[in-house]
């Protein structure tokens, strides 16, 4: 059917298919598309001219033949708009978006519909998702898109008309920052998530971006995306250093962090905050002011905000550091009011739980000033309040009364109930501190009044308390009512702290009940409570955070209430666990001791050991255990035995009102009855430390700490020798009754002087039990050998070191035996165990093919008819004698001695013998080898236990295997005038006069010099420890904290101000790091004569000593006079002066005390005890082993003196060094340079100038012909000087004067060091600017490649990623955090913990540090490359490669020769070179050999050369300034100044003249040149040996 005709007919109106195909046939498919083709074409044009009616027209009827064509629809769409009729094409583009939901142009149209019908909001919505869709007409888009946000957000007409000039990214960046300024955030989100779409380079723009989305999502409380697009602004603003957003974004982060809680990552950004302010005060430079974006309010909130954060995640020190800048910041800015005075109240709260109480009341009393200057009776209130509590702290009771009725009566009339209740609760906290129950009860009562019923944890609190008060008043049921109603009415998650606190306090009443059901109930509640507590420590710990010391005191309470249920059920076994585990706590605690046990990070300190467990431990020894407990109201003792187990389990309780506790106390103050104060001020030296409490009364410190034991019976006793004289009425024999008398039967059953362990507990450990007497007047120490032990785990790590100690002993005796017959037993030996028996099976392996002519050495060998067949040789089995233990263990008598002969060698048989086979290339016999057969026996035994021997053939060894013990006295330490002593200043006084004679007479009976006065620094005592067997300590300490100390480090003269305790102080800590083998330790140190009370102390510092290796401790239980301790101490040597037990040796000095009348009283004789293991030690032993060390010492400078082997021969093999070991001695050399760099601060720069030159020189020969003169600074820095000789370098003196000589610059890149050192001294020039890190590295250095390699990891990924946040519970990190000098090194270089987080203060001097000990550590890393310093590359991370032994022998290689090293690195081969016939892989394996040998002797020759020629290019340009200053004429001035003296028969001198140099010092400055010349020679030489080895080492076999 036609209808073109038709239509193009048509003038005016219009038909429809449907009118046409009224009684018409229906029309096809293709027809009706054609149709709607032609429709819509007719449309577009009628469009196009504006015929919006006509195009209206076609369009529609184009719709009815398709109602679902999208282009027709977004055609007829488009009419509507331009017609206006916005309603109907508002449906279009209904239709639209649902048929094309993906059209861009669809969502436009309908955008545009809503629009003119004022549907801003939907209308909005259309438009972005257009621009989602679709980049198409972006301007047109983002101009609708912007005058649409109009209606919800003030755009002027200014700033809409430079909308439209503006690009589409600015655009939505603009109108998104208008709609969050209007508050239309969410509008705003999808605003600027569009815009996000746009790909730019505008960084300033993307910034603004996402600093405005992420505060429109904060807005909206979606801070996880809000923190997320911060942290990209940040990234950006960091990377082109933009530091007004950087500051936006660290401020939004770190604020929205405190918001959701998470305190501890909001502290990092403050402090990155700091960083950048400290930035910006650089880039300022000084006398300029930051930038107007860093304000002060700024600068004070974002103290304030890290004060608080730091308070909350219990970091008290560094949030009280920040209160005290918050308030200086705003004292600055002259802020007053409000503002002021909570500063000072948070400060003043601060300094309270820091117990810095005189600060605390400084502070608060500016808070009462500034409230009352404003009037804010509020806060006049408030501040009575803490001040009453400061004084009640103080003791100052009157005074604290009147600051809480003044607070009271303010609340009151203003009538505010919570004010009044926050004043009556601290008045009943003063009220319980002054030990006044009834009052306190009644201002609880008046405070649950005030907050019934409003306030719950108010409520909760005042029930809580009132509580305690009766539970302190001894009315007990009426505080179980007030818990028990307290835990049933607050049960929700918030009042946990409350109800543990009402669970702890009601454990500790019921464990006293008899009912069985209350004793459950407390048993149940303890179970919760005792890991609740140990869980609060260990998180602080870990965290490194403030820990309130209730915590540690109620977990002892715990314990000690879980003892005493647990015996009243009669689980005295479980008992016995739960009192080793808090005993244990005290060693376990010890920073370094989880690292030196080796035990997992995550294991708790407070773990219960299996019953088995505690008994295999004390049958490891031989002594009965009596093991202690101490309760309020009983006594428990277990009696433990190496074979029985657990003998007997006694328990006593109190017969009266008075606790178990202060009787025991009452009897042990009863010993200080013999106590003259005069004669302990005058005659009795203080060597206490101050307590870190020390602003706290006396009063609260022995309350608080259990510190003292105070006893009326030891105050104005007069001294009544008749007293003693009756056996029931001396506090000994009172003791004996109430400790041992019950066991008094298992303790007769014991042999006289077998050993005892006294376990003691709590204030028995004050208690001297070796003078405890039974009825007939016997001491405890006249029967047993009596030594304390901290806790069975102590018993443990004591026999550990004894077993250690034995074994080093059974080391000692089996080098001696190898070192008889002249080392022959040493090399048989080794011998033996490099070679195995080979099995007949391998025999068919080793048969030769038949020979080839061209592959063999030597074709001439071969004959036609046969071939040699041949095989290894075949060595005999290791022989049961040479056992190494076996032999350790043997002990010969004096007799035995002296008949030792010279044993013959064991011959070695071939464990093979086939007739068939002919062995070729075997080695020759050990005997013929060794010269066996040539040695005679001059002394058979000598002191050492080695012999002498001789040979005609060879010169034999005599080596001395000496023992390493030796005495170790260290005492007065030599300190400044102030030091700096737990944050305060500490002045010590005067020198310890006493101590340094006690150490002058402990050394006379030792025969030793004392380690004293300057010398005896930190670093100098932990390096001595190591070595002492019998070690003396007479210095300051202190017993609670377990601390020594010691005089500064030399380094920290280069500190201002007074040195830190860290430079001084050794703190338990710090003896874990060392491994000690002390067999007694002496302290004498910590007590103090102005003491009135008996200080209980838990064994601290003795436990330090022990867990570091030692075996024995001796201290005193309380200060004795010095002329005491000159008696005892002498006997007490001189006792051990032949050998004996330590018991035995403290028996005999107390016997020696007690006989002189001056101290014949129980006070002067009765405080000696041993804590650790009786051992047996020789002193005279000692003393002859430490004069072996000093012939050892002899005979090795006396060696390396002479060139001749006058005693053992020089070995003539050179032992490859790794180069490991190589930048091991760098590390001492740079250690020593940074040691001398305060003496010497120019050195380093010298250094690195004469390094370059010695390179570039290197590089360039010409400039070799110029002379260096040494400088001063250097050759007066015995570090530099040291480091130069290391690295090749020699100096030539110039004319007749020594100093400042000629430098003659090293010939070669010796072992490739030159680079590495001249690295390293850079570095080096960077880290002195910072005192604590040369200290840190001082005292670290040398380090493992595993550690340099940890290190480096960190802190190239801190300096390249700074944005990963480590932790300290890293597999990388903690390895690193928990050892102590690691971390001082790192806290040196500002890195800090903030809770489990390792964070880094990134100011621009700590940049520079951690730069320049990065590429320090770099420079003697082995196998780290320079890669990490400039960029993070994964790949290079990690640990250090593992070193692959080589396995001594391809000596398969090479059986033709059977190459052997004998002693003294002789190679023996069995056949010359080329007298045997070889197997083609054997001759292929020679001939690389050979190879390699040739270019190693070509190698040799060109430097040999090259060091004649350096040489005489080094000599020429000395010969040549020689020549400039003697060798040419000089004119002289007529008139020149001479010397006074001349006369007739004494020649004029010129002032100026130069002396002449004679013959004898012309001959030595030639020899000296030679030998310059002949020493680098011989490096050469050897460096050609070391190569050549290298190359036929592993070919040999080693005897």
């Amino acid at each position: 059917m036609e209808h073109s005709a038709g239509y193009s007919s048509v003038q005016g109106g219009g038909f429809s298919v449907t009118s046409l195909a009224e009684g018409s046939e229906p029309i096809s498919e293709a027809e009706e598309i054609n149709e709607v083709r032609y429709l819509q074409e007719k449309g577009d044009k009628a469009l196009k001219t504006s015929g919006y009616s006509d195009a209206l027209q076609f369009y529609s009827e184009a719709l009815e033949i398709d109602d679902r064509n999208t282009d027709v629809l977004l055609a007829r769409a488009t009419t509507y708009i331009k017609m206006k009729n916005y309603a109907l094409a508002k449906k279009d583009t209904e239709i639209l978006t649902v048929l094309c939901p993906d059209s861009s142009q669809a969502h436009f149209l309908h955008g545009v519909a809503l629009k003119y019908l004022k549907k801003s909001r939907h209308a909005l919505k259309e438009f972005l998702t257009a621009l989602d869709l679709g980049p198409e007409r972006v301007d047109q888009l983002t101009d609708h898109i912007a005058a649409t946000a109009a209606s919800f957000c003030s755009i002027t007409p200014d700033l809409m008309q430079s909308l439209k000039e503006m690009d589409p990214y600015k655009k939505m960046s603009e109108v998104g920052a208008c709609l969050y300024a209007a508050g239309r955030y969410s509008l705003c989100v999808k605003m600027l998530e569009a815009a996000q779409k746009f790909r730019t380079n505008q960084k300033g723009i993307t910034m603004r971006v996402l600093l405005t989305l992420a505060n429109a999502h904060s807005a909206l409380q979606d801070e996880d995306q809000a923190i997320g697009l911060y942290q990209e602004c940040l990234a950006i603003a960091s990377s082109i250093h933009d530091q007004l957003y950087q500051t936006k974004a660290l401020v939004n982060i770190a604020t929205l962090n405190l918001i959701i809680g998470d305190y501890h990552q909001a502290i990092v950004h403050y402090e990155k905050m700091l960083d950048l302010e400290a930035e910006l005060r650089e880039e300022a430079g000084e006398g300029r002011g930051l930038p107007e974006f860093w304000t002060p309010q700024l600068q004070s909130g974002l103290h304030l905000n890290l004060s608080v954060a730091y308070k909350t995640i219990g970091n008290m020190t560094d949030a009280m550091k920040h209160a005290r800048k918050y308030s200086c910041l705003l004292e600055k800015m002259g802020t007053t009011g409000k503002q002021m005075a909570e500063s000072y109240y948070n400060t003043g709260m601060l300094s309270v739980i820091l117990q810095n109480y005189k600060e605390a009341a400084e502070n608060y009393k500016k808070f009462l000033e500034e409230s009352e200057i404003k009037g804010d009776q509020k806060g006049i209130a408030q501040a009575y309040g803490c001040l009453g509590t400061v004084c009640a702290s103080l003791g100052d009771w009157k005074q604290a009364l009147r600051y809480h009725q003044q607070d009271i009566a303010i609340a009151t009339k203003m009538g505010d109930m919570r004010m009044q209740t926050m004043a009556h609760e601290m008045l009943g906290d003063t009220l319980m501190m002054k030990k006044d129950y009834d009052d306190a009860v009644k201002a609880y009562d008046a405070m649950l009044k005030c907050c019934r019923g409003s306030d719950d944890w108010l409520e909760a609190m005042g029930y809580c308390k009132t509580g305690n008060a009766y539970k302190a008043a001894q009315k007990h049921q009426y505080s179980l009512y007030y818990y028990q109603r307290t835990m049933s009415q607050f049960t929700d998650p918030k009042f946990k702290l409350i109800q543990m606190t009402c669970m702890y306090n009601m454990a500790l009443i019921l464990v006293n009940s008899t009912q069985l059901r209350d004793m459950q109930e407390a048993k149940g509640y303890l179970e919760k409570l005792i890991p609740h507590f140990e869980s609060k420590i260990q998180q602080h710990r870990d965290e490194d955070s403030h820990c309130e010391p209730n915590y540690h005191k109620q977990l002892r309470e715990c314990c000690d209430a879980m003892q005493g249920v647990l015996v009243k059920l009669g689980l005295k076994d479980t008992a016995l666990q739960y009192a080793e585990a808090f005993r244990k706590r005290t060693i376990a605690e010890m920073p370094n001791y989880q690292i030196k046990s080796k035990l997992p990070r995550e294991s708790s300190s407070f773990e219960l050991a299996s019953m088995d467990r505690l008994l295999q431990s004390v049958s490891q020894q031989t002594a009965l255990v009596l093991y202690f407990s101490l309760l309020p109201k009983q006594l428990l003792l277990w009696v433990l035995s190496p074979t029985g187990g657990l003998n007997r389990f006694y328990c006593s309780k109190s017969a009266n009102d008075e606790t178990m506790v202060e009787q025991i106390c009452a009897l042990v103050a009863q010993l200080w009855k013999g106590r003259d104060h005069r004669q302990m001020m005058t005659g009795c030296e203080n060597r206490a430390l101050p307590h870190k409490n020390s602003e706290k009364p006396n009063f609260m410190v022995s309350e608080e700490k259990n510190d003292g034991i105070q006893g009326k019976e030891n105050q104005n006793i007069p001294r009544s020798n008749s007293e003693d004289s009756k056996p029931n009425s001396c506090p000994q024999r009172q003791l004996y009754n109430w400790l041992l008398a019950p066991i008094e039967d298992i303790l007769m059953k014991c042999e006289t002087g077998s050993p005892l362990v006294v376990i003691p507990d709590n204030n028995l450990s004050c208690c001297p039990f070796g003078c405890l007497q039974d009825e007939s007047g016997i001491t405890l120490n006249q029967k047993f050998s009596v030594t304390y032990m901290p806790s069975i785990l102590s018993l443990d790590i004591v026999v550990k070191s004894e077993q250690d100690f034995l074994k080093a002993q059974d080391e000692l005796n089996f080098e001696r035996l190898q070192a008889r017959h002249g080392s022959m037993n040493k090399y048989l030996t080794q011998y033996v165990l490099d070679n195995c028996m080979v099995s007949n099976s391998s025999l068919e392996d080793e048969l030769l093919p038949p020979a080839n002519p061209k592959q063999v050495s030597n074709p001439g060998l071969l004959r036609p008819d046969k071939n040699i067949d041949r095989v290894s040789t075949m060595m005999t089995p290791r022989p049961q004698s040479v056992s190494r233990m076996s032999s350790a263990g043997c002990k010969k008598t004096p007799a035995d001695r002296q008949t030792s002969t010279l044993h013959p060698l064991p011959k070695l048989t071939n464990s093979v013998s086939l007739k068939s086979i002919k062995p070729l290339g075997s080695p020759p016999g050990l005997t013929k080898l060794l010269f066996q057969d040539t040695l005679s026996t001059l002394t058979p035994w000598t002191s050492t236990g080695t012999d002498i021997t001789r040979s005609h053939r060879m010169i034999t060894e005599f080596q001395q295997i000496s023992n390493k013990e030796r005495c170790v006295i260290i005492g007065n330490p030599q300190l400044p005038q102030s030091l700096m002593l737990h944050g305060k200043p500490w002045q010590p006084g005067e020198d310890l006069a006493f101590a340094k004679q006690e150490v002058q007479l402990v050394s006379s009976y030792l025969d030793v010099d004392p380690l004293t006065g300057k010398d005896m620094t930190k670093q100098r005592f932990l390096e001595e420890i190591a070595k002492a067997t019998v070690l003396h300590i007479a210095t300051f300490g202190c017993w609670d904290e377990g601390t020594l100390v010691m005089t500064p480090n030399d380094l920290s003269e280069i500190d201002e101000g007074c040195p830190q305790d860290s430079m001084y102080l050794v703190t338990p800590g710090d003896l874990l790091t060392v491994q000690m083998r002390a067999q007694l330790v002496v302290l004498n140190c910590g007590w103090s004569p102005y003491r009135t009370d008996i200080k209980h102390t838990d064994f601290r510092l003795a436990s330090a000593f022990l867990a570091a290796g030692s075996q024995c401790v001796l201290q005193t239980l309380w200060a004795v006079p010095n002329s005491t301790l000159e008696v005892f101490y002498y006997h007490f040597y001189q006792t051990l002066q032949t050998g004996s037990l330590i018991t035995v040796a403290v028996s005999t000095a107390i016997r020696a005390l007690q006989e002189d009348s001056r101290f014949s009283d129980p006070f002067f004789w009765t405080p000696f005890v041993l804590i650790g293991k009786d051992v047996f030690v020789n002193v005279r032993k000692i003393r002859h082993a430490m004069l072996d060390q000093k012939l050892d010492e002899t005979e090795e400078v006396m060696q390396n003196l002479c060139d001749q082997d006058w005693l053992n021969p020089k070995s003539r093999v050179l032992l490859a060094v790794s180069r490991e070991e190589r930048l091991h001695k760098l590390q001492l050399h740079i250690c020593k340079v940074l040691q001398d760099n305060h003496r010497q601060p120019q050195a380093i720069h010298s250094l690195i100038d004469l390094l370059d030159e010695a390179l570039k020189r290197l590089h360039t020969e010409e400039n070799n012909k110029k002379t260096t003169r040494l400088c001063n600074e250097l050759n007066d820095s015995l570090g530099a000087m040291d480091i130069l000789h290391f690295l090749g370098f020699h100096f030539q003196a110039k004319g007749p004067y020594v100093e400042n000589p000629y430098v003659v610059y090293p010939h070669w890149n010796f072992q490739d060091l030159l680079v590495p050192t001249y690295d390293a001294l850079k570095a080096l020039a960077d880290i002195v600017k910072n005192p604590a890190c040369v200290q840190a590295l001082c005292d670290l250095f040398p380090l493992t490649q595993e550690v340099i390699s940890h290190l480096i990891d960190l802190l190239s990924i801190t300096k390249h990623a700074s944005e990963i946040q480590l932790k300290v519970s890293d597999l990388s990190v903690r390895p690193l955090w928990q050892k102590t000098k690691v971390k001082a090194l790192l806290l040196a270089m500002g890195f800090h913990q903030i809770g489990m987080l390792l964070a880094f203060s990134n100011v621009p001097d700590n940049r520079r540090v951690l730069t320049a000990v990065l590429q320090l550590l770099l420079t003697v890393s082995s196998h780290k490359s320079q890669v990490l310093l400039y960029k993070l590359d994964v790949s290079l991370l990690g640990k250090p490669p593992s070193q692959k032994v080589s396995v001594g022998m391809k000596s398969g290689k090479l059986q033709s020769l059977c190459p052997v090293i004998v002693n003294k690195g002789q190679v023996r081969l069995s056949t010359p070179w080329m007298t045997v016939v070889e197997k083609p892989q054997e001759m292929t394996e020679k001939m690389k050999l050979a190879k390699s040998k040739r270019i190693t002797d070509r190698s040799f020759s060109r430097l040999q050369e090259k060091a004649r020629s350096w040489h005489q290019m080094t000599v020429s340009a000395q010969g040549d300034v020689a020549m400039d200053d003697i060798g040419r004429p000089k004119t002289y001035p007529s008139k020149v100044k001479v010397k006074p003296g001349s006369s007739l028969t004494q020649e004029r001198v010129p002032v100026d003249e130069q002396p002449k140099l004679d013959i004898l010092m012309t001959g030595q400055r030639r020899e000296y040149a030679h030998y310059i010349l002949d020493h680098r020679l011989q490096e050469v030489a050897n460096q050609n040996q070391e190569e050549v080895s290298n190359l036929y080492l592993p070919y040999v076999q080693a005897l």
